[in-house]
């Protein structure tokens, strides 16, 4: 799924609008990050008092004066449950109010209770922030970010819960007058990230790092579990957080839960909805193990994530797969559906392939070694399942020999377990051929038998798919790059090749 859009939204209310001044209740301050997009944004708020909403609005979060929309914004009010209270728009002429876009409602009465609140965004419109910290007015509190795609006006879903992670709508709401604002807490999770994957070892099970952060205090203990996101039911019951914890989870796909209690009585929660423990793979080479085929694929399966290993942050596995070169589509979407539907357990990428590079580029000395050396460190000492190479098409067209072809994909191999740590695996595809004259059959038949020499004499090498005749079946989008029906054959040719390899784990221990 495209990743949701931030907003900002505010929400006017007074415990008795007509003699009371109105302030704002819930305010969320520019955060980390910001973007734009067509979703439905929001937010899941709870109130412990009565109040009258009298107002509601977004906030000038581009600071110019101007609501940044192709059309009023459209905003709605909802009761947790989904039934809607209000919806209206705010127009384009509204002029800016302490900082916030506002329309005036009907007072609208609300009891003690969790509603939702949420507006319509649009690409290239307003930007929105999320990763922010809040302030709150007593009586109200932010609960949990809500957000669905689409440009109509519908109940956002969808849930996200991370810490002081606001997505959609920042939304304000006027409260009473005699109440001061407050700064409120927020839990942060750092570790682990949202969508990440972790390798399963011998057992079935993987250590997955768990830190957080508490802002405005100390609390008296942060607790955490494990939900499975497939029964609903927690998995363990609560335990301590404790410095450099590492949280034993066996395969799986979970929502981790935190949530701690500050001296003065206020409990704070956050979560991490999706964390995995499954197979993780590194992917190098160049065009076709990159985003160079088309269409772009996208991962069917919410177990499917990518990650980009320059930053180390993890989303769904569409394609075009993070930290590679070019914009189009790659096998590893579809192979990692493929993986999830034959071994029940989240699959999670780290892709380094860049467009037209040689054997040499890779090598110890190349200037794309540190690329795949950084993959490997970022998924850690037996982090990953394997290496998956493609990369052969351009040393056709340069006439590498086989010697010097096997030699140096071979350093490559034993500096990347040196750097690693450990004996990573590999897995190499047979590729070489490219339409280009240079790429006579000879040059390709070398370039197939320096890839032959290093799957037979590295240990701990395997053979991947072969692809050099999907040129013959009509495989190609261009002369050089897969098309869909590459594409799939490429993924299909992974998973078979995969199959001894991952099926020689042993279930989890009782």
């Amino acid at each position: 799924m495209k990743k949701p859009v931030i907003a900002a939204l505010m929400l006017a209310a007074t415990a008795h609008a007509a003699e009371e001044t109105a302030v704002p209740a819930l305010v969320v301050k520019p955060g980390r990050t910001s973007n734009t997009g067509d979703f439905v944004v929001g937010y899941r708020f709870a109130v412990d008092k009565p109040m009258t909403v009298t107002a509601v609005g977004v906030t000038d979060q581009n600071s110019d004066g101007r609501l940044n929309e192709p059309v009023p914004m459209k905003l709605a009010l909802w009761e947790a449950s989904g039934k809607v209270l209000i919806t209206t728009e705010v127009p384009l002429t509204t002029t800016v109010e302490n900082g916030a876009f506002y329309r005036d409602i009907e007072p609208l009465k609300l009891a003690i209770g969790s509603y939702v609140i949420g507006a319509v965004t649009h690409k290239g419109g307003e930007r929105f922030f999320y990763d922010s910290p809040i302030e709150s007015a007593p009586g109200v509190r932010w609960e949990e970010g809500r957000y669905g795609a689409g440009t109509v006006l519908v109940f956002p879903k969808n849930k996200r819960v991370p810490a002081s992670s606001y997505f959609g709508p920042v939304f304000k709401v006027l409260a009473s007058a005699s109440g001061t604002v407050k700064k409120s807490s927020s839990l942060k999770v750092t570790q682990p990230t949202e969508r990440a994957v972790f390798q399963r070892n011998e057992f079935g099970t993987a250590e997955v790092p768990v830190a957080v952060t508490i802002s405005d205090g100390q609390a008296d203990g942060v607790e955490v579990r494990a939900v499975n996101r497939q029964t609903q039911l927690p998995l363990k019951d609560w335990a301590k957080v404790t410095n450099d914890m590492k949280l034993a989870l066996p395969a799986g796909w979970y929502q981790l839960e935190f949530r701690a209690k500050k001296h003065d009585g206020e409990v704070i929660t956050g979560a991490v909805e999706r964390v995995g423990v499954g197979e993780v793979f590194v992917t190098c080479g160049q065009s076709n193990s990159a985003n160079h085929g088309k269409p772009a694929q996208k991962a069917r399966d919410d177990r499917v994530s990518s990650c980009n290993f320059e930053n180390g942050l993890w989303r769904h596995g569409d394609d075009p797969q993070p930290g590679a070169t070019g914009g189009g589509g790659s096998p590893w979407a579809l192979l990692g559906d493929l993986l999830v539907k034959g071994y029940d357990v989240p699959v999670g990428f780290l892709c380094v392939g860049v467009g037209s590079t040689g054997v040499r580029f890779w090598s110890p000395s190349g200037k794309g070694y540190v690329k795949l050396e950084k993959a490997l460190q970022l998924a850690g000492a037996h982090g990953c399942r394997a290496v998956l190479w493609h990369q052969g098409e351009s040393d056709s067209i340069s006439g590498t020999s086989a010697e010097n072809y096997a030699r140096m994909l071979s350093e490559t191999i034993t500096r990347s377990r040196t750097d690693a740590g450990w004996d990573v695996p590999w897995g190499v595809a047979l590729a070489s051929f490219h339409p280009s004259s240079q790429a006579t059959p000879e040059r390709q038949a070398l370039v197939l038998a320096g890839q032959r020499e290093t799957i037979a004499r590295v240990k701990g090498v395997f053979q991947g798919p072969e692809t050099d005749s999907f040129h013959s079946q009509g495989w190609l989008g261009d002369t050089v790059h897969f098309n869909a029906q590459g594409l799939a054959a490429h993924a299909q040719g992974w998973a078979d090749a995969l199959a001894p390899l991952i099926k020689s784990q042993p279930k989890p221990k009782p």
